[in-house]
């Protein structure tokens, strides 16, 4: 790549790190998506659990169990599409030991190496039955961090229609977790499902609205009207409103009339409304931004 051959060309030691800019053209496509659907997937079960414990609607300790491993299943998966996502994945430890903290993706990796281990440490406390006193507050803290922090990093990178506000994006993307985490922990902590279903609901409800905010109430500016008309009517208007009735409509009027019977598709279907928002969020944000930037 040019990037790389321009670096030969200096002293290593005069070098900074930069892997805040990316070689992936205009879109960045499927890749971020996933990285940002599988931390809210495994983020958002963990704060959900947590969240559980401080109100004491904790799962028996099996249950318990399932919820930890699946949260560190898709930590993991998280963490690989990471190293994938860096532009020099192959030089991971360096960039680790070496960038300083002022990177997003730097900063991005940290959180991920602490909120794993926040993970094995509860999987730890788990197995060998210890009180969950002293990791409970700082859990809920880390899961919050990681379910937000890629709001705030991507708010100063791109500049997207539905980025200008990280306090908002960072808003829907916590509620959205508060989705997937109210699902996962009541397809197995079957003792507080009545409870969860509602998270479950009222976070659909409050992502409906933040969707409603950002179409509706916005910035006359050419990037805004542009931004809108590729999520509402151009290309990418087939993700947007499939995620809105297969992902948010349909699974909140199944959990309201159906209820427990069809929660199960409920729960998946919203998970797929998540994916395609995010989708629609990241690259038609990153499209509005590089033809800002020509």
């Amino acid at each position: 790549m040019a990037s790389e051959k321009i670096q030969n060309n200096f002293d290593k030691k005069d070098l900074k790190q930069i892997y805040n800019s990316s070689d992936n053209g205009m879109f960045w496509g499927w890749r971020i998506t996933f990285f940002i659907w599988t931390k809210t997937l495994s983020a958002g079960t963990f704060f959900m659990f947590a969240f559980c414990n401080a109100l004491n609607r904790s799962p028996n300790s099996l249950d318990e169990s399932k919820v930890l491993s699946f949260s560190a299943i898709f930590m993991i998966i998280t963490g690989i599409l990471f190293i994938i996502n860096l532009e020099r994945s192959k030089k991971v430890l360096y960039f680790n030991l070496n960038s300083q903290l002022k990177f997003r993706l730097l900063r991005g990796d940290y959180i991920i190496a602490v909120f794993s281990l926040i993970i094995f440490l509860s999987y730890l406390r788990n197995i060998y039955g210890y009180s969950n006193d002293k990791l409970l507050y700082p859990s809920l803290l880390l899961a919050f961090i990681t379910i937000t922090y890629t709001s705030f990093s991507y708010g100063k990178e791109m500049a997207g229609y539905f980025w200008h506000s990280p306090w908002f994006s960072s808003a829907q993307v916590f509620i959205q977790s508060a989705i997937a985490g109210s699902f996962v922990l009541t397809i197995v902590n079957v003792n507080n499902v009545i409870f969860l279903q509602n998270i479950f609901q009222i976070s659909i409800l409050l992502n409906l609205l933040i969707i409603f905010k950002d179409i509706v109430f916005h910035d006359e500016t050419p990037e805004n009207l542009r931004t809108l008309e590729l999520i509402t009517r151009g290309y990418f208007s087939k993700h947007f409103w499939l995620g809105i009735v297969i992902g948010n409509i349909l699974p909140l009027g199944f959990s309201l009339i159906l209820y427990s019977k069809w929660f199960f598709i409920s729960g998946i279907l919203s998970l797929f409304g998540i994916f395609l928002t995010e989708y629609v969020r990241i690259t038609v944000a990153q499209q509005i931004y590089n033809l800002k930037i020509k």
